[in-house]
């Protein structure tokens, strides 16, 4: 029998709350042609309930493995999958109707091996402002104006990639407990296009997901930094500001001895730049009271 067109998987782990309005969005789609792939990642709360009573639906799908992390249930699903086309949503999140009607039209219209869409970031206090996916260039690791990974800020939940690039690309990274998603995206851009809808065709609910954790970040980081070393490397801002993020993420984590290597590799790299000083600084001082302080005004003004 021929599969669907596409293939969903949403990975949750103590969702219970929220897997029911991701479910319904996926399908209230107005494109139908799809399979939903639910990864259960060792829920203890009610989430086998709510599976239970999304049973009968003939395209969902649903599985349950034990704590293996946001990128390892990603994977166990994408496995499963039998659609041309591959897409992603967290338990937390939900698209718009037309998300998939519209991708699709974009790929048939590009080729594009990746299409994705801008988000609709939703904080716990109501607050809501539209996060603007980049525009990815094939063959680039970094977005040369800013230094920063050119696939940062393009969420997972918006994108739709055909499954054979994805299989070329080998899925998510399962040693990383952050940051996969990026770091897959980064993989997938040097084999294919991307295209992009600037509309905010998913509600991003801000808060904790599958994946959490400081030191994971610090080590997600750290494992961005090895394997893009040549890319990053070869430009002197960049390598300050990733270092210096590398820094701030093991200050975060209550290592200091690793903040301040990093915040020192940082001001090595490019001493005279104001853009990195600051959080190079922080951690190569180990002030974890001050860097305390800006995290509750991050949280204040809802920053990233």
């Amino acid at each position: 029998m021929p599969g669907p067109t596409v293939s969903v998987i949403l990975p949750t782990s103590n969702r219970a709350d929220t897997l029911p309005r991701a479910l319904a969005s996926i399908q209230a789609q107005t494109w139908q042609d799809h399979e939903t792939i639910v990864v259960d990642d060792g829920s203890t709360d009610a989430t086998a309930a709510v599976l239970a009573s999304w049973a009968r639906a003939p395209t969902i799908r649903c599985i349950r493995v034990m704590h293996g992390g946001a990128a390892a249930a990603r994977n166990q699903g994408i496995r499963l999958a039998r659609g041309r086309f591959i897409a992603f949503l967290d338990s937390d999140d939900r698209w718009t109707p037309d998300k998939l009607r519209r991708q699709f039209e974009v790929q048939r219209r590009t080729g594009a091996g990746v299409v994705h869409c801008d988000l609709l970031r939703i904080l716990p206090n109501g607050r809501k402002r539209v996060m603007r996916t980049p525009d990815v260039r094939r063959g680039q690791v970094l977005d040369r104006r800013t230094g920063e990974y050119q696939t940062k800020g393009l969420g997972i939940q918006s994108v739709m990639v055909d499954a054979c690039v994805l299989d070329r690309a080998g899925g998510f990274d399962p040693d990383l407990r952050a940051l996969e998603d990026l770091e897959l995206l980064l993989r997938l851009a040097r084999i294919t296009d991307f295209a992009a809808i600037h509309a905010p065709l998913v509600h991003y609910h801000a808060g904790p997901g599958v994946s959490t954790g400081h030191l994971a970040v610090a080590r997600a980081r750290r494992r961005l930094l090895h394997r893009y070393r040549d890319a990053v490397g070869a430009s002197p801002r960049a390598l300050a500001l990733q270092c210096a993020k590398t820094g701030l993420a093991y200050l975060r984590a209550g290592r200091p001895r690793a903040a301040r290597r990093y915040g020192r590799l940082a001001l090595r790299a490019a001493p005279l730049d104001l853009r990195t000083v600051l959080p190079a600084l922080l951690p190569a001082w180990g002030q974890s009271r001050l860097l305390a302080l800006l995290l509750r005004l991050e949280r204040a003004l809802g920053a990233d």
